[in-house]
Formats: structure tokens, sequence, C-alpha cells
């Protein structure tokens, strides 16, 4: 079942409006030190639709919204798409069960020549664990996924799967993709911190040749690589934004032809980011 390699070439996007919810009820591991301005949020998703459509050049389809599932807007936790594969997930948070449906229907309706599997009742599995290279499939254990998880995404996806060990004490990571995303073909950017070691270390065993680029807090370790163009985060620390700077030339030896900053702030103030708000489809 499993192929050489899956590229990074993308044609669609599914993403979802912030729920009015939002600001006062989403899900969040610490309370932020400023409210979440709802106003904010919502300019800082339509600029990052905009980029999906004009940075990635995706094809856009908006979800309706969700009323009563205020994290809604964290679509990628609903689906995992690699190939022509849908896995469809069971989110780990039980108030989150309810998004998946919508998901289902709109990936049938864009994708109808896709594979789309739905999760046996066992599984805890939110797709922002879920971290895809050119030849692996890495799921981070985390508080939201499960072991059983591993069991389902190697049964139906289309390159091996790997589960990845999380630190699970004060300050880990709430998914894998909130300390390390995808940044070019052959490259990943990662929070340098003892919370991310055992991933990292776990990681590099299977793919020894991935380019490693560190920055030193979560937030700026979340980036959307499509089709020779990456998204990375804006509005983070001065040393993190330098450090950018310094990567963009290795990672134009890598296949990125543009880069383009794009600030989540307020999302971030509910463990959100880049990843988090859209599903990427070929």
């Amino acid at each position: 079942m499993a192929t050489t390699a899956i590229g990074f070439t993308f044609r669609k996007a599914l993403v979802r409006p912030l729920a009015p919810s939002f600001a006062t009820n989403s899900l969040q591991s610490s309370p932020p030190k400023f409210p979440i301005d709802i106003a904010t949020a919502i300019a800082q998703h339509d600029a990052y639709v905009s980029a999906l459509r004009n940075v990635l050049k995706l094809s856009v389809t908006t979800l309706p919204c969700l009323p009563d599932h205020p994290d809604g807007v964290f679509v990628e936790d609903t689906a995992v798409v690699v190939g022509d594969v849908c896995a469809l997930t069971r989110p780990g948070h039980y108030s989150r069960q309810g998004e998946v449906r919508s998901v289902e229907s709109a990936l049938r309706r864009i994708s109808s020549d896709a594979l789309i599997y739905t999760p046996p009742d066992d599984i805890k599995l939110d797709g922002g664990d879920v971290l895809r290279t050119s030849h692996n499939v890495f799921v981070g254990m985390s508080k939201r996924t499960n072991e059983a998880a591993v069991d389902y995404l190697r049964s139906v996806l289309p390159l091996p799967v790997h589960a990845v060990p999380l630190f699970s004490g004060e300050g880990a990571p709430l998914h894998l993709k909130s300390a390390m995303t995808i940044c070019g073909p052959s490259s990943i950017v990662y929070a340098d911190t003892e919370c991310t070691r055992l991933a990292k270390d776990a990681i590099t065993e299977v793919e020894g040749d991935i380019h490693w680029y560190p920055v030193s807090e979560e937030r700026a370790a979340n980036c959307v690589y499509a089709n020779g163009r990456l998204l990375y985060p804006s509005g983070i620390n001065k040393e993190d934004e330098r450090m950018y700077k310094e990567f963009l030339v290795g990672l134009r030896q890598d296949g990125v032809q543009m880069a383009v900053p794009v600030n989540m702030g307020e999302a971030a103030k509910s463990d959100g980011a880049l990843t988090c708000c859209s599903i990427i489809i070929p």
C-alpha cells in the first residue's frame, strides 16, 4: 500500500469562520494574558484565508459556521488528508466531536475521487497531532490522540505511520504540530525546548535527512507549506523573526519559492496556529 513519496502540491483548502462564542468559550490550555478580541480574530482569519488563496494558490471552500462549537475554526483536527486518502478523525475533546460531520460532507463534495474513511469508536485523534513528510506520517501521542488512532491511520494511509512520544509534563505542547511543522519538502521548523526533544529524536531516527530549523517558542514553529510557498507566523518575538530571515536562505535551496508572514495572534490565545485553521487537499 505504501508509496515511495507524496509531495506538497495542493489544489484546495477547507476553512470555517469563527463562531461568535470563540472569544468566550473556546478551549484554552491556560488563560491568555489579554482576552481574545473577536473583531481582531476575525480580521486575522480573513487575512489568513486570503493568503491561502493568493499566496498558496488554493481554491478555498468555506464550511458553515458552527455557533455551538467555539473551536470549530480549527478544522485541521477533524480530518487527515494524505494523497487521495481522507481519514476522518474523532477529536480528543468530547466537545469537538460534532464538528466532523460537516467536514465529511464537504470532503465528499469537493474530493469525489478520494477514499474517505470513518474512524472506529475507540480512537481519539486530533489532526493537529499528525505531521506528514514526503515519505512518512508521524503521530504525536498527546492528551488528544491515542495509540488506537495510530493503528487506524496505519490501516488507511498510503505512507508508513509512526507514533511519536510527546513530553507530557508542565508546558507540554497541545499537539505535535503545536511544536513543529513542515516548512519545506525536507525541512521542519521546531520549538527548541525540552518539550520537543523526544519527538525530534523519534522523527530523526526514521528520517535522518530532515533539515531542522530551531525557534525559541511554540507559536513560531507553526507554518503552512504548499506549492513551493510558505506561510509563516508574524507577531512572534524579535529573535524568532530574525531566525526566519536566516532560515529563508536555506529554505530556498529546499524548494521554497516564496515566504509570507501571517499573524494569527488571537487564535494563538486558544492554542491555535496557522495549520489549525485549514485542511489542505491535493
